[in-house]
C-alpha cells in the first residue's frame, strides 16, 4: 500500500510532535485512548484514511486534561464535604459523651 503525500505529511507532523507528547501527564492507557479517539475523529471529519494530524491528537488530549481537572475538582469537593460531615458527627458525639460523662459524676 502506498502512502499518499497527505499521509506522509501527517506522519512527519506527528513524529515532529513526539517531544511534546512525552511531557503530557498521561499514562500509557490514556495515551492509547487519546490516539484512538483522535484517529476516529480525523477519519470522521476527513472521510479518508491517513487524515490524522497533530491537531486532532492535541484536541483530544486537551479534552482529556479538562476531564481530569473537572473530575479532580469534584473529588476534592466531595471529600471536603465528607470531612465537614465527619467533623460535625464527631462534634455531636463528643458533646453528647461529655454531657453523659459529666452528668454521671454529679
Amino acid at each position: 500500500m502506498r502512502i499518499d503525500e497527505r499521509e506522509s505529511e501527517g506522519r512527519r507532523e506527528l513524529l515532529d510532535a513526539l517531544d511534546n507528547l512525552q511531557h503530557w501527564d498521561l499514562n500509557g492507557r490514556e495515551i492509547r485512548n487519546v490516539l484512538s479517539v483522535a484517529e476516529s475523529l480525523a477519519l470522521s471529519s476527513e472521510r479518508r484514511r491517513g487524515a490524522l494530524r497533530y491537531k486532532h491528537v492535541e484536541d483530544v488530549a486537551n479534552s482529556t486534561f479538562t476531564f481530569h481537572q473537572i473530575f479532580e475538582d469534584k473529588r476534592k469537593e466531595k471529600k471536603g464535604r465528607a470531612g465537614e460531615i465527619n467533623s460535625r458527627e464527631f462534634q455531636q458525639r463528643w458533646t453528647s459523651n461529655e454531657r453523659s460523662h459529666w452528668g454521671n459524676l454529679g
